[in-house]
């Protein structure tokens, strides 16, 4: 066997700082460097999300307003949708009980639903009606108004002459807002 000279020692020392440096390049800084490039990643898309978030906290006064400003909105068409809804109920109500009665109806005009005092549930509606009939049909139609406890007739003009007679008649609804 021969002894290695200072050269070759110099060159497997050379190589052997050559392969450790190239493994710790493989095993230890390119994982590390993909590591810190995916750590940028991750922390430009949390910065930009934080950006977004802190954008939406300056504006939610604004959002939280406009949300109020809508539901009130949709509160109230709501209601006056629940309102026309129970004018139309009531306008065929009202037609139904006349005809019913013998009454043949001309004209209807009905007031909008007004709200009692203190009864915020409650809705109260003005029907003024022109019907067509006979002094009997409309004795008939008051005894069955009068026994209901919902509608009220409070005002009632006829014209005299023939056999059927032009009535006016004024009736007052009471409603429970909500019910259909």
């Amino acid at each position: 066997m021969k002894e290695i000279t200072t050269r070759e020692t110099g060159m497997l020392l050379l190589l052997l700082a050559i392969g450790f440096g190239a493994i710790m390049v493989i095993f230890v800084i390119i994982p590390l460097h993909n590591r810190l490039l995916d750590e940028r990643g991750a922390y430009s898309f949390l910065y930009e999300e934080r950006g977004q978030i802190d954008a939406l906290l300056e504006t939610e006064p604004i959002i939280r307003s406009i949300h109020a400003e809508a539901a009130a909105s949709h509160k109230k068409l709501t209601a006056r949708f629940l309102d026309e809804s129970h004018l139309s109920q009531v306008g065929r109500m009202l037609t139904r009980l006349n005809e019913a009665h013998g009454l043949s109806p001309i004209d209807q005009r009905l007031s909008a639903p007004m709200e009692f005092e203190g009864g915020e549930n409650f809705l109260f509606v003005t029907a003024d009606m022109t019907v067509n009939g006979t002094y009997d049909d409309l004795k008939r139609l008051l005894d069955t108004v009068e026994q209901t406890e919902y509608l009220r007739i409070s005002r009632i003009s006829f014209s005299l002459g023939g056999e059927n007679k032009r009535i006016s008649l004024s009736f007052e609804v009471t409603m429970i807002r909500g019910v259909a």
